[in-house]
């Protein structure tokens, strides 16, 4: 029981490790696939946002085309890391919204402030209290997009966090799983090395102890058969053995009791012979001789002798009887052997 308890417990913190393990291993994937690509993505935005802001005002205080080279290109980086962000955030709500608040700012700056200023300083020379005035509302709207720019790279790093926090737990969580699997392997060695041969032996002890008792006397133990295959085999051969004991003990009885019967019988029947049968046959022999040397008495005489060899008879026949025997090894006395008192 100890060792099924030792063995689940092994596998479900195996388990455990292996679970939190894997799912530190997605989070740490869609920390590099996704998050940290959301937040270098909302960075290139804002750089984007600001290339275009610092090159339609350079434009517009200069009328110089060459300032805008870095709106077209921050344009172009602007789409493109929308895209982008769209893709890594699809199915983030709050970082959805974030990024259209971005969009939203960013094109009523474009529409509002950076294309009409560029279409009229591409038109010609723009008064210097018109560009001030120019100025002022651009970069009012552009700081909205700054801000919400802002949130948005603050949304992803939160996101980062959060999932930086994951990924910390969950190895936290597989390291502490995985220590904890150690130990129980640790326990389950020990334990192995202790408490099985204990099971493994007790079998054997108890065997050697019922076949101790049964060798002392105690032939009613029945041994136990349980345990490994040979404990059983060793048991059911040792049962076999003590039934075998025990029928011959039985039929050892049963010949003593038939042996001191018949011996019995035999005194009894040399008793009535040798004492009994002799007596009765003198008297006979006595009644025969009165009656021969008083033949007037021999009308009274004759039914005695008469009597006397009926109880002869009678006493051989009783004789007979207790010599008879079914006792092993003992052989019936012959009826033939009393014949050598009849007269």
């Amino acid at each position: 029981m100890i060792i099924v308890t030792l063995v689940v417990l092994f596998g479900i913190s195996a388990a455990s490790a292996v679970v939190n393990s894997m799912v530190a291993g997605r989070a740490v994937a869609d920390l590099n696939n996704r998050v940290f690509v959301a937040q270098r993505s909302a960075s290139a935005l804002l750089r984007a946002y600001v290339n275009q802001e610092t090159g339609q005002r350079g434009f517009l205080l200069t009328g110089d085309p060459v300032f805008l080279q870095p709106y077209t290109q921050g344009r172009a980086d602007a789409a493109q890391m929308q895209t982008r962000l769209r893709q890594v955030l699809d199915g983030d709500v709050r970082a959805t919204a974030a990024l259209d608040a971005v969009s939203t700012a960013a094109n009523a700056w474009e529409t509002t402030a950076a294309q009409p200023e560029i279409a009229a300083r591409a038109a010609g020379a723009v008064p210097e209290d018109q560009v001030e005035s120019l100025a002022l509302l651009g970069k009012g709207l552009f700081d909205t997009v700054r801000d919400e720019a802002a949130r948005l790279q603050a949304v992803t790093d939160d996101m980062a966090a959060r999932e930086l926090h994951r990924v910390s737990a969950a190895q936290q969580v597989a390291k502490a799983a995985t220590y904890v699997s150690i130990a129980l392997l640790l326990v389950m060695v020990v334990t192995a090395f202790t408490v099985l041969p204990r099971l493994v032996n007790r079998p054997v002890t108890r065997l050697v102890g019922q076949l101790q008792a049964v060798s002392e006397g105690n032939y009613a133990l029945e041994i136990e058969r349980n345990g490994p295959v040979e404990i059983a085999a060793i048991a059911d051969a040792a049962n076999h053995m003590r039934a075998s004991i025990l029928a011959s003990m039985d039929d050892r009885v049963v010949t003593e009791k038939a042996l001191t019967r018949y011996d019995e019988q035999t005194r009894m029947a040399a008793d009535l012979h040798d004492r009994t049968l002799n007596r009765v046959f003198g008297l006979g022999l006595l009644l025969a001789s009165a009656m021969s040397r008083h033949p007037g008495m021999r009308s009274t005489l004759e039914p005695l002798v008469a009597e006397t060899d009926e109880i002869i008879s009678e006493l051989r026949t009783v004789i007979f009887d207790l010599t008879r025997t079914d006792a092993p090894g003992v052989e019936t006395v012959p009826a033939s052997s009393l014949d050598g008192d009849s007269r």
